[in-house]
């Protein structure tokens, strides 16, 4: 009767011990993905710079673009027509035509490549989950188990990862259409004043961090200089310039090129980044709460098995720090031998 008191008191005991043990652990993931996600935020102005440089190479890489289908479009809206009187030909250039199709083609590529940009943000994303070690440190907190090495495995991780990619890349691929339109960054424009004060409205963007010296210069203007607002550019002034042929030197294409990343440059470097890393802070937050309900429902069948579970039993026990409750544990495992060794002898 003695064995079987004291018995039932100690397991009471770690019934009770092991309970606040899973409510700590459970804590303890807890805080592990807030300081991860903390330490992400904490970084954003390097990850908005470090993307803004990508977003450089992607304007770079739409002014290639531009440049290689320029002269088959030139040649689309040009016509040849003769002066009767004068028994003369000469060329007409469908500037407004060149320059509309120009803007489409412009909104394509971006729309098109800024994908890449929200795919860097997920690379990021992954390469500091791998660097801080997350998927590891949640299967060793979660004793070992194989329901955490499940719930915490690669295929979990990469859904999570593949969630956010979707999101970003679903935002990314409209995320241009919601400012080029707006008569600031039309390429023809109603009229200069409109775009005089769109530019005005934006600022000097002079402070903004990560942006090239040449970007600044192209988007402010010279403090000095007197140079016209990028948005005050008439590009069908710029397509008048241009010799009146069929054929055209590629460098005579340079100047109309760069008035039309200075069209939409700004939007990229600053509107679109921005916006993409505000999107990015989102979807962080999404993944950390999918592994926190991971968590929660781990730990909650960790509970309801904890005792029919030897495997976790053995782990928690392993876990435990506290010497005098392991000492308890082992003293009820040894009496809980001895009872049943009594239960299966004959004359029990």
């Amino acid at each position: 009767m003695e064995i079987a008191s004291k018995s039932s008191k100690t397991s009471g005991d770690f019934e009770s011990y092991d309970e606040e043990q899973l409510v700590q652990r459970c804590r303890e993931l807890e805080d592990l993905l807030l300081t991860f996600r903390n330490t992400q935020l904490r970084n954003k102005a390097a990850l908005t710079i470090d993307l803004r440089n990508a977003a450089t190479k992607l304007c770079d890489d739409v002014d290639a673009a531009v440049r290689e289908q320029l002269p088959y479009l030139w040649k689309k809206n040009v016509t040849r027509d003769t002066d009767i009187v004068r028994a003369v030909s000469y060329y007409n250039v469908q500037a407004r035509q060149l320059v509309s199709e120009v803007e489409v083609m412009v909104w394509s590529e971006l729309t098109f490549r800024l994908k890449y940009l929200a795919t860097s943000l997920v690379d990021h994303y992954e390469t500091a989950f791998a660097a801080d070690e997350i998927q590891k440190r949640l299967i060793d907190a979660s004793y070992g188990h194989p329901l955490a090495t499940e719930a915490f495995g690669e295929d979990a991780i990469t859904a999570l990862s593949a969630e956010m990619q979707r999101g970003l890349e679903a935002f990314s691929e409209r995320l241009i259409l919601a400012f080029l339109p707006e008569p600031a960054f039309r390429f023809i424009s109603p009229g200069q004043d409109t775009r005089l004060k769109a530019k005005s409205a934006r600022g000097n963007l002079s402070g903004l961090p990560g942006l090239p010296k040449e970007t600044l210069t192209a988007i402010n203007g010279h403090a000095n200089g007197g140079k016209a607002s990028p948005l005050s550019t008439d590009l069908m002034a710029i397509v008048a310039q241009i010799p009146p042929t069929l054929s055209v030197e590629p460098s005579s294409f340079d100047r109309f090129i760069q008035a039309v990343r200075e069209r939409y440059e700004s939007v990229v470097l600053v509107d679109s980044v921005n916006a993409l890393v505000n999107v990015y802070e989102y979807e962080m937050l999404k993944a950390e709460r999918c592994l926190l309900t991971t968590v929660e429902k781990l730990f909650r069948q960790f509970r309801d098995t904890r005792l029919s579970d030897p495997a976790l039993f053995e782990r928690m026990l392993r876990d435990t720090t506290d010497l005098t409750v392991r000492q308890e544990i082992n003293d009820l495992n040894m009496k809980i031998d001895e009872l049943t060794e009594i239960q299966r002898s004959p004359e029990g």
